[in-house]
């Protein structure tokens, strides 16, 4: 596993990292990674929520996981009220239900995480390599 978690990235001199992983074998790895363990899934994120920490396109792999695990700062996957998986950073819990959301929104989610709608914990992500912003 760790060697997958290092193959596709080339540090530059400025320490940035960029990706040299094709979409296909970014979603490839992941699919090595969830399957690895019960409980794992992987899928496409769209959008740019959660903008700079993940990329249009990065894949994620989500583990299951206790509710009463969670904390402050963890991101996770939840289904909203139409079936959309989400996946956005756990802000405070309020009662029984945790407020999120995405780092590049200015706003909070307007559902709650709970129980019911948890779907699991950001286990890992694979960022696609992508043409440099002009």
């Amino acid at each position: 596993m760790a060697l997958i978690a290092m193959t596709g990235c080339e540090t530059l001199e400025n320490t940035d990292t960029r990706s040299t992983l094709s979409p296909q074998a970014t979603r490839r790895a992941a699919q090595v990674v969830s399957e690895g363990a019960p409980g794992r899934f992987a899928g496409n994120g769209h959008g740019r929520s959660m903008v700079p920490i993940y990329a249009e396109g990065t894949v994620v792999v989500i583990q299951s996981t206790d509710y009463n695990k969670l904390e402050k700062g963890m991101v996770v996957a939840y289904q909203d009220k139409f079936g959309a998986v989400v996946v956005h950073q756990l802000l405070e819990k309020q009662g029984s239900a945790w407020i999120a959301k995405g780092f590049g929104n200015d706003m909070i989610d307007r559902e709650p995480v709970t129980r019911k709608n948890l779907l699991g914990v950001v286990y890992a992500t694979f960022t696609p390599n992508q043409a440099p912003a002009k």
